[in-house]
């Protein structure tokens, strides 16, 4: 994507000069393209059609948060650059015109605090504006067995009075003094004494924390 973005932000400066009595010079470079970042563009476009087909909005905001990852990226590219420039004429042996105003080319601590905040938005940056990862958690919920979407639960009682009667299970033999259900989605399960069930009743999604000694989970 870093080619086409490049020519856009050409663009975008020769518009802005061909308007301006001030011709503006780009404060920072945008990275170089590398040809290894095909192989991850294929991954993230195979990432990017699963985490859409659960949700849409997953076809727009991945590819604009790749676009500001990569500005971002390149501005801590920059800064590296203009870091090394500055040391290179700190310690060149020669006193040239560039080293009497060395100050002109920029402040090394300034540049680095830049450099850790883009590391640090690149880190952050997808988290929140990515808007999948409480798909990304539920998908790792469930690798880790900690959340499980299809399952016949049998519930003692009484826990079991609790739940709809349209969810009992037809098709299911029950233990003596158990009840087994379809339709639970355990939301939580593994840790402490108790499991965080959850079950539409026909006036929306309630929730229900059942101790581990009261109920049996079968995965389907």
């Amino acid at each position: 994507m870093s080619p086409a973005i490049r020519v856009v932000f050409k663009l975008f400066v020769w518009v802005v000069n061909r308007f301006s009595k001030r011709k503006a010079e780009p404060v920072h470079s945008l990275a170089p393209f590398e040809w290894f970042a095909v192989l991850l563009a294929l991954f993230s476009v195979v990432f990017i059609l699963v985490l859409g087909s659960q949700d849409s909005t997953a076809y727009w905001n991945l590819p604009m948060l790749s676009v500001g990852l990569y500005l971002i990226y390149s501005v801590y590219v920059s800064n590296g650059n203009k870091i090394k420039r500055i040391e290179m004429v700190y310690n060149a042996v020669l006193h040239t015109e560039e080293k009497e105003n060395i100050t002109q080319l920029g402040d090394p601590e300034k540049l680095r605090r830049g450099q850790l905040f883009c590391l640090a938005t690149i880190f952050v940056l997808p988290l929140v504006l990515g808007g999948v990862s409480g798909q990304i958690l539920d998908a790792a919920m469930r690798s880790a067995n900690v959340r499980i979407e299809k399952a016949v639960v049998y519930v003692k009682e009484p826990f079991s009075s609790l739940l709809p009667k349209s969810l009992i299970s037809k098709s299911q033999n029950s233990p003596k003094d158990y009840t087994a259900y379809d339709g639970l989605v355990i939301l939580f399960k593994g840790f402490g004494k108790t499991t965080v069930v959850s079950f539409f009743d026909g006036n929306g999604t309630r929730k229900l924390e059942i101790p581990n000694d009261q109920l049996i989970i079968e995965n389907r």
